[in-house]
């Protein structure tokens, strides 16, 4: 197995006061991006990028060097998710030259929580038992954490949490999101005795080569130069797919997605119910929250600047709001991976077909919301290879055209209208579900073949699946 990286996202409680110390350390966060994006931007406009600041480790120079000493207020922030700070919008400047991303936006502090970054394993950051600390800068009055040089605040993980054999931590987010509800992202590199042992290798070599470069330069003969170091070669591991255990997927508008398995047996999986449900919650919230005033009062900063404040009846629907927001997305999440864990539990390899909905297959104004706007099959996709990533297992992507036209059993082609969902093929006089012949043919693209002994039970669906919210896979017999 390939060496493998994940994230892995947990919740975490923090006490109202340490809530109110993130808060301040990720306005600290965004009032340096801010800072950073005008120096950038004035530097451009007036002096020609005298500066370069965009160049090599130039913007991240500037904040440890100049940025802090005339701020001291920096030090209160811990250094690496300070130093995240020019790493970030080096990285929107990036992908602004490169067209993919518009001009980097200012950050609102009151909108945007700017999320507290550590790149190093235990620096920063440390997790004791089911408990988060998370390091702080230079905060005189505050005690310091005990072996520790500063202060820190300590949260509580909502679940355990453990290392399997041969995974390591490799960096640790910090973040709020709807709800005002705080997460810790972990990602942790997974992999064997064989790929751990190549990565210790290979950063052995990279010290070797630092250390040539530095013999080299300071030799004055030949003679007094050593040997270049030999790069380490990784071991090839050869992918055996499994031809006995498959399951080929037709996803489309009708239901969630049409399977059938190399036993020929069909699964038709019910559309998530989830979608509709929360649409119309939030629908409801959206339309109690517009009747509300905006600009309800007027105050003014200790600094002389005006703003507005929304009425309290506004904040308390908007809180509800993002609330129903963050569940719907932590339920449709957990739904789709119940899902991609009971096919990976039964299956080894799992064919799907990269089926994209346009607006020939929504031609009506109010068929456009729930089939193209809020349609939950590309991040299922993305679900469905992660976990057979994690899992060791084999997911494929395959082209669907001309897999509803083909028949799975002859190769008859014959263009069929939408509605009709059973047909008789007329050179082989084989009857097929319109669903269950195109996973067949989803599959043969990909060389697996259903043995001709099964094609009489492609004449209707063998089972039903559906997932009830926060409960396991139901799966019934038609």
């Amino acid at each position: 197995m390939a060496l493998l990286t994940y994230n892995k996202k947990m919740e975490v409680v923090f006490s109202k006061e340490d809530e109110l110390i993130l808060d301040g350390q990720s306005r600290i966060l965004n009032w340096l991006y801010n800072q950073l994006l005008t120096t950038c931007k004035k530097d451009y406009e007036n002096n020609n990028n005298e500066n370069q600041f965009l160049y090599d480790r130039n913007l991240r120079n500037y904040v440890t060097r100049v940025m802090k000493e005339k701020y001291p207020f920096l030090q209160t922030v811990f250094s690496s998710p300070v130093k995240e700070v020019s790493a970030r919008l080096k990285d929107a400047f990036t992908r602004l030259f490169t067209g993919q991303n518009q001009y980097p936006n200012y950050r609102s502090w009151k909108k945007k929580w700017y999320s507290l970054f550590f790149d190093e394993p235990n620096k920063g950051w440390e997790i004791r038992e089911n408990k988060l600390l998370i390091m702080l800068g230079k905060i005189s009055d505050m005690p310091k954490i005990k072996g520790k040089h500063n202060p820190g605040v300590f949260g509580t993980l909502k679940e355990p949490f453990s290392l399997q054999e041969y995974e390591t931590i490799r960096t640790c987010r910090l973040c709020k999101q709807q709800g005002g509800r705080f997460y810790v992202i972990l990602t942790i590199e997974r992999g064997n005795e064989t790929d751990l042992q190549f990565k210790e290798e290979l950063k052995q070599y990279k010290k070797e080569i630092k250390q040539y470069n530095y013999l080299k330069k300071q030799a004055k003969s030949q003679e007094e130069k050593k040997a270049l170091p030999q790069k380490p070669v990784k071991p090839v591991q050869e992918m055996n797919v499994p031809k006995e255990s498959w399951i080929s997927l037709d996803p489309n508008h009708k239901n969630f997605f049409v399977g059938v398995d190399n036993k020929g047996n069909s699964i038709e999986w019910r559309k998530i119910p989830l979608v509709k449900y929360w649409d119309r919650k939030i629908d409801e919230l959206k339309s109690l929250r517009d009747k509300c005033k905006k600009n309800y009062r007027k105050r003014t900063t200790k600094h002389g600047n005006p703003y507005t404040v929304y009425s309290p009846r506004w904040n308390k629907i908007n809180k509800a709001l993002n609330k129903a927001y963050h569940c719907r997305r932590e339920q449709m999440k957990t739904t789709m991976y119940t899902i991609a864990n009971e096919l990976y539990k039964q299956y080894d390899v799992v064919i799907m077909g990269d089926y994209v909905p346009s607006n020939d297959t929504a031609p009506l104004d109010h068929m456009k919301r729930s089939m193209l706007n809020q349609e939950v099959i590309g991040s299922f996709r993305k679900i469905l290879k992660w976990v057979a990533e994690k899992k060791n297992k084999h997911f494929f992507l395959v082209d669907e055209r001309d897999t509803t036209k083909t028949c799975c059993v002859c190769g008859h082609k014959e263009k069929k209208v939408p509605s009709v969902r059973v047909f008789t093929c007329v050179p082989c006089k084989t009857t097929l579900m319109r669903d269950n012949n195109a996973s067949v043919n989803i599959a043969k693209k990909e060389r697996f073949f259903l043995q001709e002994t099964y094609f009489s039970k492609l004449s209707t669906f063998t089972r039903a699946g559906y997932v009830p919210v926060g409960q396991k896979c139901v799966i019934t017999n038609f």
